[in-house]
């Protein structure tokens, strides 16, 4: 009898282990984007900061007679900007 009543109730809750198992999915993913979102305020306050930039990206143009010229040339400015993304994928994996 009692064996019966244990696989009745299992049963029941059969059909509600996809639900589960979605909710902690959506859990999951709502605890990785709070990561990314907080290293992003992260970043942009230090880019505000003047001094000690970590995550700083800078780029001058300068003006020449016969052409224009960018100080910190395009793939300075991808290394840069892909270490950036670098740590934000570290931190989020990082999260267990």
């Amino acid at each position: 009898m009692k064996r019966e009543k244990c696989k009745k109730l299992a049963n029941l809750n059969n059909d509600s282990l996809p639900r589960y198992i979605k909710l902690i999915d959506l859990m999951q993913v709502e605890s990785l984007v709070k990561v990314v979102l907080s290293s992003m305020e992260t970043i942009i306050a230090d880019m505000q900061q003047q001094t000690a930039r970590k995550y700083g990206i800078t780029t001058e143009v300068v003006y020449g007679e016969e052409k224009m010229d960018f100080k910190q040339g395009e793939d300075e400015f991808q290394n840069k900007f892909n270490e950036i993304a670098q740590d934000i994928k570290d931190t989020a994996l990082g999260v267990k």
